[in-house]
């Protein structure tokens, strides 16, 4: 499901959604594993994001239930 909302989301990705995205990554990247609380909700965000123009709510709904739950 992740994989075809991302697929159909990339159609629409802008500069200020890269921009987002890219953004997201660095804040991980400057975390170390005594921080892992927070490493895993920027995942979530950057997985979310990756997926929010898919163009279907549905969709972008049942991923974010999902995501809750792996938390």
């Amino acid at each position: 499901l992740e994989g075809h909302a991302f697929s159909r989301s990339m159609r629409h990705f802008g500069p200020v959604d890269l921009a987002e995205t890219e953004a997201i990554l660095k804040q991980q990247e400057s975390l170390t594993m005594g921080e892992l609380t927070r490493i895993l909700e920027l995942d979530e965000r950057f997985h979310l994001k990756l997926c929010s123009r898919c163009g279907n709510e549905e969709i972008n709904a049942y991923l974010a239930k999902i995501w809750s739950r792996i938390r």
